[in-house]
């Protein structure tokens, strides 16, 4: 099932979230929430350098994704003394680009106040503590969501960096592992191979499991399946299944880090994580820069593409096309899944 939508009742409540929103606590740092009749859409963060340039500011208000929401929020997070006139810089960017601002925050060490405030004595526009019980509130709400911040983002990094891992490099490489050469056989080992990658989602730390999964989604196939996989799963299960991938994108033989990261990436936007997305990506790009469902992916999340557009096209081609392909005659040559133009 569906975990329930999460409320920000107060400007207290939303720059507790923050780390939730963002994946990590943020430090330095510029935060545009970006609005649709309420509903957040895109969370950007940005380091916020000594001195915020007007075309940095354009750079974040230039994402595709922008043309889609009605107004903005913006949080500025920083212990120096100008925060607030970061904020009305970012405010002045916005209005003059016809964007609505719903409002402009800042916070330092645990206090909150809003720079956009002109009223007059009004209580909102000094700093003031987020109460432990609104902290204590909207990390019950996420936690509930299975959201969990990591403690900067050196670590969520860390989540997908090569750790070589020498048992399972030589399962990979044993007799029956690798792909086999007859058409009749290979297919067989597709099918080991899917039944074993879902058996490793559900939980399975087996070794010829792992290594069978490693091996697997090197062929488009196999690869084609568990995207489709993944795409018809709610939140829940994709928060069980973004662990399992970012271990094996870290332990994986370097020749299969780029299938098995771009899975990770794509299961990791699935959820919304944007931070966590682009972190495998770059893993992969790194290892292969050649590897071309990769460099769609980079692109259609930097263009804040929804992941909902993914889904329908999965859910359009189905389980049987992504397993077999469409008829030669009938493929587009274009970078597909299933045989279908993204």
């Amino acid at each position: 099932m569906q975990p329930p939508a999460i409320s920000l009742a107060s400007p207290a409540a939303l720059v507790a979230s923050l780390p939730f929103l963002v994946g990590f606590p943020p430090a330095e740092s510029l935060v545009l929430l970006w609005m649709r009749r309420g509903t957040l859409r895109l969370t950007q963060r940005a380091d916020l350098p000594r001195r915020l340039t007007d075309e940095a500011v354009g750079a974040l208000m230039a994402h595709p994704a922008v043309r889609t929401v009605d107004e903005l929020i913006a949080v500025v997070v920083s212990t120096q003394a100008d925060a607030g006139e970061v904020g009305h810089q970012v405010e002045h960017a916005a209005h003059a680009r016809g964007i609505v601002v719903r409002d402009v925050l800042a916070s330092r060490d645990g206090h909150w106040w809003s720079v956009a405030c002109s009223e007059p004595g009004c209580p909102c526009a000094v700093p003031s503590p987020i109460p432990p019980e609104v902290l204590t509130a909207v990390a019950a709400e996420f936690a509930y969501a299975g959201v969990a911040p990591v403690e900067d983002r050196p670590a969520m990094v860390a989540e997908v960096a090569p750790e070589p891992c020498a048992v399972l490099d030589r399962a990979t490489r044993r007799r029956g592992i690798a792909m086999p050469e007859t058409t009749r056989a290979r297919e067989a080992w597709r099918d080991r191979c899917i039944d074993a990658l879902r058996r490793v989602l559900a939980g399975s730390t087996d070794l010829r499991d792992r290594a069978l999964t490693c091996r697997g989604l090197t062929d488009v196939r196999v690869r084609d399946v568990v995207l489709w996989d993944l795409a018809q799963m709610d939140d829940v299960a994709l928060r069980r299944a973004v662990p399992v991938l970012q271990r094996l994108v870290r332990e994986a033989p370097p020749e299969v880090v780029a299938p098995v990261g771009t899975c990770a990436a794509i299961a990791a936007w699935l959820l919304g994580d944007g931070a966590r997305a682009a972190i495998a990506l770059h893993r992969v790009q790194e290892g292969d820069p050649t590897y071309t469902l990769a460099a769609l992916l980079a692109r259609t999340v930097e263009g804040g593409v929804s992941p909902d557009l993914w889904r329908a096209t999965m859910a359009s081609i189905g389980l049987q096309e992504c397993r077999h392909g469409t008829p030669p005659q009938e493929a587009p040559h274009v970078v597909s899944v299933g045989g279908h133009r993204l």
